[in-house]
């Protein structure tokens, strides 16, 4: 019975981690949404974490699952099950939002990629401007003939 509370505590602390994952995925939207791309890059480390403690922690879940699935009754059952259907929709929920913010990160890119290129035409326009006026200054190269 204790290695089944061990069991329970261990999907309880998996859901914790699904929901901070959602949170940090939800908080990157609204960083995204409120222009502030810095802040909302940064969060991708701490998502990271919390990913990789909860790879560890399913790895741990499912050896406890294998080796003692057999052995649980209920009302433990419908609370492993309410933990695991919980969790799985945290990491739902998440999953989608982070395609969106990979849509939306696209579209950004592609804006950045078209700013560039007028930056770029706007910087030749402005040489080529630059490099005209100073011809005719009459600024150039003075062969001398008398020699």
């Amino acid at each position: 019975m204790e290695k089944l509370n061990e069991w329970k505590q261990y999907l309880e602390q998996h859901r914790k981690l699904t929901k901070r994952f959602l949170h940090l995925t939800e908080r990157q939207e609204n960083l995204l949404n409120k222009e502030k791309i810095d802040e909302c890059l940064n969060l991708f480390d701490k998502k990271k974490q919390v990913m990789d403690e909860i790879t560890e922690l399913q790895k741990t879940i499912a050896g406890y699952k294998e080796q003692y699935a057999h052995l649980v009754e209920e009302p433990l059952l419908s609370e492993i099950r309410e933990l695991q259907s919980s969790s799985q929709e945290n990491m739902e929920t998440a999953m989608n939002k982070i395609e969106n913010l990979e849509q939306e990160f696209n579209k950004r890119k592609l804006n950045i990629g078209e700013e560039l290129k007028r930056v770029k035409q706007d910087k030749q326009t402005v040489n080529t401007y630059f490099s005209s006026k100073n011809k005719s200054k009459g600024e150039g190269v003075f062969f001398d003939k008398k020699s």
